[in-house]
């Protein structure tokens, strides 16, 4: 933060981040000396600009709007500059930067962060929503804490939630390693979105549907969201319920993808949901061969770039995976665009394309 000015305009734009679905509302009042301060509603919390650098007496704050500020991706006015005011909201609309994960590497990011494999799936597949999916066993897991486990280690913002228990212990133990891992833990009403501040590995543990449904309604920012997997939690819901209720459980799972697609569009980072296929129930070998879809119906109109994972060679202490497109707007059906190797040593992944 030292490079920047801040501008009383730029934390204004930062609070705006801030009180995003809490509630709050922002005001600006003047103290006895005549400076300008802007002060939070209903918790009191004050926060100002002198000489510019950020004054906020709370410390929480004062650590969560400098890093607000750092992802920020707006113009730094020089110091003695006036304040631009910030912009109005038309009513109904929220005023928040949008962001871009490649803008974001200047401030944050070491000089490789275009080689990591969040990047390579940004540039091919944009701030969206990405779907793997795959049989069990394929390295769909695998491959997901790869990229979130290189994209922390280098400066991100990253949350993962297991829904599954498919990152077992020994994995915990050396994610817990990295810089600013935290294990979360789901609040009723908010879901997970005040306990993320600042670069870091943020896991969380959740079976339950209604509780995914309120995380992904309630995001953080963050430069990649991980849901590992959604459609078993939707898939447990949907095999309890009648015929005739069952279309209702595969809407909440349309939901949960909109949710995503709308983070995405709002932080610019990249949404990856883990899924599996379709039962092969009574399909006909045809069907099979073609290659099923992702479980969730319709849901997969929410998703435009899917991948689905196949174990070409399993050896003793060797497994090769590959990551052939089955739906994308820029790549053939069956172009193969990951390359997974997995074994004793560790994990080798490479995006290609």
């Amino acid at each position: 933060m030292a490079a920047k000015t801040i501008t009383m305009a730029l934390l204004r734009q930062a609070l705006e981040v801030h009180v995003t679905g809490t509630g709050q509302s922002i005001s600006e009042s003047v103290d006895d000396e005549g400076r300008k301060r802007f002060l939070l509603d209903p918790s009191g919390l004050t926060c100002e600009v002198r000489d510019g650098m950020l004054i906020c007496p709370d410390p929480d704050l004062n650590a969560y709007l400098r890093e607000i500020l750092v992802f920020m991706d707006a113009p730094v006015e020089p110091a003695g500059s006036s304040p631009t005011p910030a912009p109005e909201a038309s009513q109904g609309e929220e005023v928040r930067p949008l962001q871009e994960v490649q803008t974001l590497k200047e401030d944050l990011k070491p000089a490789d962060w275009d080689n990591t494999l969040l990047v390579k799936l940004l540039q091919l597949f944009d701030s969206d929503v990405l779907e793997i999916f795959g049989d069990t066993g394929v390295g769909k897991t695998i491959f997901c804490q790869a990229v979130a486990e290189e994209a922390s280690q280098k400066g991100a913002r990253v949350v993962y939630i297991d829904t599954e228990k498919n990152v077992g212990r020994k994995a915990r133990d050396r994610l817990a390693k990295l810089p600013g891992w935290k294990e979360l833990r789901f609040i009723v009403g908010e879901g997970i979105k005040s306990q993320v501040k600042g670069p870091g590995f943020y896991y969380l543990y959740t079976p339950a549907l209604q509780e995914l449904s309120t995380i992904t309604r309630n995001l953080p920012d963050a430069d990649l969201v991980i849901i590992d997997s959604l459609g078993m939690p939707v898939l447990v819901k949907y095999s309890r319920m009648k015929q005739n209720e069952q279309g209702h459980v595969l809407q909440e799972m349309i939901a949960i993808k909109g949710d995503l697609k709308e983070w995405a569009y709002r932080t610019g980072g990249l949404a990856i949901d883990v899924n599996q296929p379709v039962s092969d129930m009574n399909k006909t070998p045809q069907q099979i061969r073609e290659g099923l879809w992702p479980f969730g119906d319709k849901s997969g109109f929410a998703t435009k770039s899917v991948i689905r994972f196949w174990k070409i060679k399993d050896e003793e202490g060797r497994s090769v995976i590959e990551g052939k497109i089955h739906k994308s707007r820029d790549f053939g059906r069956g172009t193969k665009i990951i390359d997974l190797v997995i074994t004793n040593e560790g994990t080798k992944a490479e995006i290609l394309g």
